[in-house]
This record gives structure tokens, C-alpha cells and sequence, in this order.
């Protein structure tokens, strides 16, 4: 009977209970570190952390425990012993981080013996970032001091979560990362974990582009994984799922219905649905469906639709018995056959999205209006600043300004859409 509501950001992962969000980004890695780790001095906030191969970046969250007294009246060892955000890298065994209080009279090493330092999960970008440089593309393929042309641009992807369901937990997959879980029976203070270190965990994926949850046969499915026995070798064509009703197990075999698919058409995958029918899988080029087809397989493919696109993760919707997403050119729908759906605004739309930024691009449901939502930025802005509304129930479209970063629809939890804005908060409408 608990209310959740499960939150990605760029930089942490938390679930609203009652109101008030809780941290619970998953641990990346913890250790105990050097004796007094700590450097500090007298007039400074600033804290130098001595931890070999602490394997952090800049942005970076880590807290602190067990740090025993620094001497200092102010920059004491209930200060240190917090969460702390990490200002600068010194090299690969330091770092600084800018504490809340200053040092009154110590200058030295502190924080004996027994420091434990926890580190969270890396922070990601808020938008992606294409670039080019050193490196980028074969030797010798373009003239010397120029800059290297778009196919030899390399992009560096923004964080971008999946959140599911799995019975009355939450199953959250990074994209391009790893999958991690969250046991609502626990406190709620628990962190999220890495699906590969739970108990008896076999050969589950290190690395997707996101995950479903199947609630009819009650299978999790990463998209774009790695393979069994590959693990860490991504294939952005591959689709595993896990054992019915299990996270652990993911090695097909003889007594279990987990197991794996290769797309066929296109050259990777961009995004799956779970929809009222079967779990749909949209490649560069085309859509594809996987359905339940019984031992020894469990789950065949069909190719639906070839020549059509989607524009981003989250750029596709079900509203009813049809599904609706926002492709690179068109406007697509699917209700048992793929069919174009007409766009009196598609010149406005397309002519001015910025597809640099496609995994910021998202549609939300309007149900109580029919309402389709498909928000996107525009050439020379990264965030979102425009939307295009389709009205499913009169079959019109219209348009306009609003900011915003995420979206639900009302639910049993929300009496009203929600959705995120760049101030980090999350507004009912």
C-alpha cells in the first residue's frame, strides 16, 4: 500500500515516498582508506582525500564514514563524515572536495585509521556532447589541423535512465551502463544495487540501453546488452531476457526460459515497449516484435515495419490499444500494422528539432484530455523548449513553448500529470 514514485536525474537515482525524495543511487564502490586520508588547513574548507586508485571523476558523490577527530573546532569529523561532492582531481590516487565548514587551527593529516569511503555511481551529462580531436577517426583519413567531419565525431552520451517494474520493486537500467535494482521490502534508505552482485547472480548483462518488464510472462529484458558468454562485449542488436520471474539468472539452459535475440534489420537498437499486445523493439531501421512461441526457444521475432525511424528511448507511447512514437521525418503509429500518421506541423517540427539531442526528446500521456505530447529541443538548444500535441480522440494537432525534462500521466499515485523542469523539480499540472 506504499506510494513510490521513481525519479532518474542526471546525477543520482531516488524514489519519492510521501513526498520527500530519497537517495538511493547505487554504490559504485567502497573501501577502507589510508591512514589519515585526510589533509586539511588552518583557514581552508578545502580537503584533500588520499585513496589509491580511487577510480572517481570530477562531480563525482562519495561518503564518508568512520573518519575519527580531526583536532579542528570547526572542520570536525561529523563535517567530513557526510556525503561529500568531489571539486577536483589531482591525480589517479587524490582528490579535493569543499567541505561545510572551514579548519579554525589545524594543518596536517587527520582522520585516523578506519575511513570508509563509498562511492556512488559516476555522475552523467545532462545533454549529450558531440565532439572531435586527437584521435577520432583513422590516422592519415583527413587533412592535418582540420576539424574531423561528422562521421568522425564521437558523442558522449547524456544519462539517461529506464525505470520498471518488477512486482513492487524497481528495476532501473542506465543507458549504456548497467541495470540495477531496489527492494521496496527494505528500508527505503536502501540503495539500489547492481543486478551482477545479487546472490547467485549468473552471467547476468553488464551494459544495456535499457531495460522492460514483461508482466504477462514475467521476464526482464535488457536491450542492446551484452551476451552471455561474452559479458562486457556489447551488441546493440541483442535482446536477453532473465529467467521467469527471476533477476539472477540469465544462462539459457534446459530448465529455465531465459534466453537471447539478434535484431535483424538495422544496425542497432534504439528503444523497446512493452504494449497491450507483445514487446515491440525499434532499431535504426525498423520495428520488430517479440512474442512468447513456447519451449524450446520461449520468444521468436517478427519484423513489422523496415525504412522507418524513431527519433530517441523515449520518443514512443502507448495510449489505448495504439501505439505512437516521433520518428526522424514522420510521425509514425502502430495498431496491428505501422502506418504513418499525418502531421499538419511536421515542416515545423522537423525543420527546427535539434537531432544532436535525441535522447532528450520524450512524448508523455495526457489521458484525461487525449492528449500526446512530444516534447524536443530545438537547432542551437540542448534542453527542451517545444512541444507538439496530438489529440488521439479528434485527431488534431497543435503546438507551443513549455520546458520540461520528464513526464507521467495521472495514476493511482498521481491525481495529475507530473513532470520534471530544469529546477530540478517535479510540478503536478
Amino acid at each position: 500500500g506504499t506510494e513510490h514514485v521513481a525519479i532518474g536525474p542526471s546525477k543520482k537515482l531516488y524514489v519519492e515516498e510521501s513526498e520527500e525524495p530519497v537517495d538511493i543511487t547505487p554504490i559504485r564502490a567502497s573501501s577502507t582508506i589510508n591512514s589519515n586520508p585526510f589533509a586539511i588547513s588552518s583557514g581552508s574548507a578545502t580537503v584533500t582525500v588520499t585513496d589509491t586508485a580511487h577510480g572517481a571523476a570530477l562531480g563525482d558523490y562519495v561518503t564518508f564514514s568512520g573518519c575519527g577527530s580531526t583536532g579542528d573546532s570547526a572542520l570536525t569529523a561529523a563535517v567530513i563524515n557526510a556525503e561529500q561532492v568531489i571539486t577536483a582531481l589531482t591525480d589517479s590516487n587524490t582528490y579535493t572536495f569543499k567541505a561545510s565548514a572551514t579548519a579554525a587551527s589545524v594543518t596536517g593529516s587527520v582522520g585516523g585509521a578506519s575511513v570508509v569511503a563509498a562511492y556512488q555511481i559516476s555522475i552523467g551529462l545532462e545533454v549529450s556532447v558531440r565532439g572531435t580531436g586527437w584521435g577520432v577517426g583513422p590516422w592519415g583519413g583527413e587533412t592535418w589541423g582540420t576539424a574531423r567531419s561528422v562521421a568522425g565525431e564521437v558523442t558522449l552520451q547524456q544519462r539517461l535512465w529506464s525505470l520498471a517494474n518488477f512486482g513492487e520493486d524497481l528495476v532501473a537500467g542506465v543507458y549504456e551502463g548497467a541495470i540495477y535494482y531496489w527492494d521496496a521490502s527494505g528500508t527505503t534508505a536502501s540503495r539500489a544495487v547492481n543486478i551482477t552482485s545479487l546472490t547467485d547472480s549468473d552471467a547476468a548483462p553488464t551494459i544495456s540501453r535499457g531495460v522492460l518488464f514483461s508482466p504477462e510472462y514475467r521476464h526482464l529484458v535488457a536491450l542492446a546488452c551484452d551476451p552471455y558468454n561474452d559479458i562486457g562485449t556489447q551488441d546493440k542488436m541483442l535482446v536477453r531476457w532473465s529467467d521467469r520471474e527471476s533477476l539472477i539468472t540469465w544462462t539459457p539452459d534446459t530448465d529455465n526460459t531465459a534466453g537471447s535475440l539478434k535484431m535483424s534489420t538495422g544496425s542497432e537498437i534504439i528503444t523497446g515497449l512493452v504494449s497491450k499486445r507483445e514487446v515491440l523493439i525499434w532499431t535504426d531501421i525498423s520495428l520488430n516484435t517479440i512474442s512468447y512461441i513456447g519451449a524450446p526457444d520461449w520468444f521468436g521475432t517478427r519484423l513489422l515495419a523496415s525504412n522507418i525511424s524513431i527519433m530517441g528511448p523515449n520518443a514512443v507511447i502507448q495510449a489505448d490499444d495504439v501505439v505512437y512514437w516521433m520518428g526522424r521525418e514522420n510521425f509514425y503509429m502502430y495498431d496491428g500494422s505501422v502506418k504513418v500518421l499525418p502531421c499538419p506541423l511536421s515542416d515545423h517540427v522537423f525543420s527546427n528539432v535539434n537531432k544532436d539531442q535525441p535522447l532528450n526528446v520524450f512524448v508523455g500521456l495526457n489521458r484525461g484530455d487525449n492528449e500526446l505530447w512530444f516534447f524536443y529541443p530545438v537547432t542551437g538548444g540542448d534542453e527542451v523548449s517545444n512541444y507538439v500535441i496530438y489529440n488521439y480522440l479528434q485527431n488534431i494537432w497543435y503546438n507551443g513553448t513549455l520546458v520540461r525534462t520528464a513526464w507521467a500521466d495521472s495514476s493511482v499515485i498521481t491525481d495529475y500529470p507530473i513532470a520534471a523542469f530544469t529546477d530540478g523539480k517535479i510540478y503536478h499540472h
